[in-house]
């Protein structure tokens, strides 16, 4: 197995807390076509796509290089394939589980005090086991994330771990194959069990990547900055202007999609050099590191959901909307549910170090 370079090392660790930034600010911006079909008020069409950019541009950037990175790092560990269950076990399955359980507890609370808004635990008293155990696991058939849902990465990632070498066996023998049956899923939205096709393609993108020693990160630095934004800002500009939907409703990928999603993709590959060339940023990105996980996991669901409430009501959105108001609620929620969350990562490491490293899958900080 290859073992990684330290410049490689370096640039991923420059990006962990970046990422989860990304989908931070996307579960904040309140859109059309991501988590409702309609805005709940009124803004100019200038504030939207602001913020349809921050949360369909970056915001969707995150997740498939969260997976390539995954993928690469598994398939370049020297580590056993039960040793690396035994630690995943540790990092992934541990924290979701508790986790869950927290978010189960959290909103009985909240429903004992009559807080119903996203609320998903009505009429939990009539569940069976098999309730539970779909609202657990996540999935069940077509009914996808129906309890914890922003965990969901964490389910996809846990399943791959589990038929990695397979993947790497057929990646090793059959790669073009590998790669054509992957991107077809991908690229064509075509559902699959158990995974979603985001999760399978990336993943085994970094797998490939690994086993042919392909520097992706030397392939975002020969690109130009000019062609790789002029890329990413008029594939997205297209996307918007010409969006398609399914018969659910929900919007359809397109080539302009893919296009500015992989351009933006090899942006951050390439932006992740100038923060590792600036000592003070890499230092910055390399403490805020270990926060990654436990900030992500404390912002949602429960905490996303009193912050837009409280924000709505300062703002007084939902009843006057309006640019400033728009973009005001927008700002409020994207810092307090940042700063609530990483506030608490760093409180509770301060007070019991042990209990971090648990809820945080045995990051350590350092």
């Amino acid at each position: 197995m290859n073992t990684i370079s330290e410049e490689t090392s370096k640039r991923i660790t420059s990006l962990r807390f970046l990422l989860m930034l990304f989908v931070m600010i996307k579960h904040n911006a309140i859109v059309r076509d991501i988590f409702r079909h309609e805005l709940p008020f009124y803004e100019p069409g200038i504030v939207t796509f602001i913020k349809e950019f921050l949360a369909k541009g970056f915001g969707e950037l995150a997740v498939p290089v969260f997976f390539i990175f995954s993928g690469y790092l598994l398939a370049a560990s020297s580590n056993s394939y039960f040793t690396i269950l035994k630690k995943r076990f540790r990092s992934i399955f541990l924290p979701y589980t508790i986790w869950t359980f927290i978010y189960f507890a959290g909103w009985l609370c909240l429903k004992h005090f009559h807080f119903t808004y996203g609320n998903p635990v009505s009429g939990w008293r009539e569940w069976s086991f098999i309730d539970y155990f779909v609202r657990f696991i996540g999935y069940y058939h077509n009914l996808r994330f129906p309890f914890v849902g922003s965990f969901w990465f964490l389910r996809d990632l846990m399943i791959l771990i589990v038929i990695s070498p397979i993947l790497i066996f057929v990646a090793k023998r059959l790669p073009f194959l590998l790669t054509v049956m992957c991107s077809f899923f991908y690229f064509c939205s075509i559902s699959i069990p158990l995974v979603l096709p985001v999760s399978l393609f990336f993943f085994v993108f970094g797998i490939l990547c690994s086993i042919y020693k392909i520097d992706f990160f030397r392939l975002a630095d020969k690109i130009k900055w000019h062609e790789l934004i002029f890329l990413f800002l008029a594939a997205f500009v297209l996307f918007k202007l010409k969006p398609s939907y399914n018969i659910y409703g929900d919007i359809k990928n397109t080539s302009y999609f893919f296009i500015f999603i992989f351009s933006g993709i090899f942006l951050l590959f390439k932006f992740s050099l100038i923060i590792i060339n600036n000592e003070a940023a890499f230092s910055l990105a390399k403490k805020a590191a270990p926060f990654t996980f436990f900030t992500y996991a404390f912002h949602t669901p429960i905490l996303l959901e009193v912050v837009k409430q409280v924000t709505f009501r300062i703002t007084l959105v939902e009843k006057y909307g309006g640019a400033v108001r728009s973009l005001s609620q927008f700002i409020i929620a994207c810092i307090l549910d940042i700063g609530i969350s990483l506030a608490a990562g760093i409180l509770l490491y301060k007070i019991c170090p042990a209990i971090f490293n648990l809820l945080s899958g045995g990051k350590r900080n350092r």
